[in-house]
């Protein structure tokens, strides 16, 4: 096995604050990046949530606006029921 030997002037405990120094400053930049990896996720999930919540909004105002056009199409194609009771009266009358 090989002996790991300090340069000149280096003693063990300034080379272990060095590394302990640098593990530090890595694990300050890995918990940076999961932060802005979890903020892009956030703001995707947010935006494609908005997207499909207007998305929906947009297709139930077309359905209530159809079944509107649809409701008063149909009142205009049948009669309405007082129409109707002065029909049925007519036909009881006629018999």
């Amino acid at each position: 096995m090989t002996e790991i030997r300090l340069p000149r002037g280096m003693s063990e405990g300034t080379d272990k604050q060095h590394f302990a120094d640098a593990i530090t400053g890595m694990a300050d930049q890995l918990r940076l990046m999961e932060q802005k990896i979890a903020m892009a996720a956030d703001n995707s999930v947010r935006d494609q949530f908005r997207t499909n919540k207007d998305e929906l909004s947009r297709a139930q105002f077309r359905i209530e606006k159809l079944v509107k056009t649809h409701v008063q199409t149909q009142d205009a194609n049948y009669p309405s029921p007082s129409d109707n009771a002065d029909f049925t009266e007519e036909v009881k009358q006629s018999s």
